[in-house]
């Protein structure tokens, strides 16, 4: 019976360089292993990967049908924030409505700011869903498309610093991310 695993995430031009390093360093040992998914390379039928560019971050849809089933690899630690997200048609808006991504934002970055405040790191739920969420939202048209490149750069950043935990750097980054959103919010709410 085929199996077919999916990956879709979000993440930046290093991770995803890891992510391809990796790929091709698993394939030369003849297993292929992806988040929490293991399979031998033996059985893989057909690998589909896409990247598409999303102001700054990578987006990257993977697919892997094989003959076998894979191995489920049990309790996995994330090794970052780039996380699995919903899938999204290469072009079309999020299916959420604006003003729904805006709300559970709104709640996500509230929550980092006030962790980071009191110098402790935010929830990780918080942090992924946060970038999830920014990653959609610079998708939405004429809600402030002229900071959306600046506010990716500036969402990166943030990550980078969760990434090596460097509690100052998330802070800034944060104050930067708040900079950004007030001045949009000023142009277009």
């Amino acid at each position: 019976m085929e199996r077919e695993d999916k990956l879709n995430l979000t993440c930046t031009q290093e991770q995803l360089a890891e992510m391809l390093r990796t790929m091709a360093d698993a394939m030369v040992h003849g297993r292929l292993r992806l988040e929490n998914v293991e399979v031998d390379w033996k059985d893989v039928q057909k690998i589909n990967l896409a990247i598409r560019n999303a102001a700054g971050m990578a987006e990257v849809k993977l697919k892997i049908a094989s003959g076998a089933r894979c191995m489920v690899i049990p309790g996995k630690e994330d090794d970052g924030p780039a996380k699995i997200e919903t899938e999204l048609s290469e072009t079309a808006i999020p299916s959420d409505s604006y003003g729904s991504l805006k709300k559970r934002m709104r709640k996500s970055f509230k929550n980092i700011m006030y962790a980071l405040h009191d110098n402790t790191w935010p929830a990780q739920s918080d942090i992924d869903g946060f970038i999830q969420d920014s990653a959609l939202m610079v998708r939405y048209p004429g809600k402030g498309d002229e900071f959306y490149p600046a506010y990716s750069e500036a969402v990166a950043v943030f990550q980078e610093a969760v990434r090596v935990r460097d509690l100052d750097a998330a802070y800034q980054a944060a104050h930067s991310l708040n900079s950004l959103k007030t001045q949009c919010h000023k142009k277009y709410d």
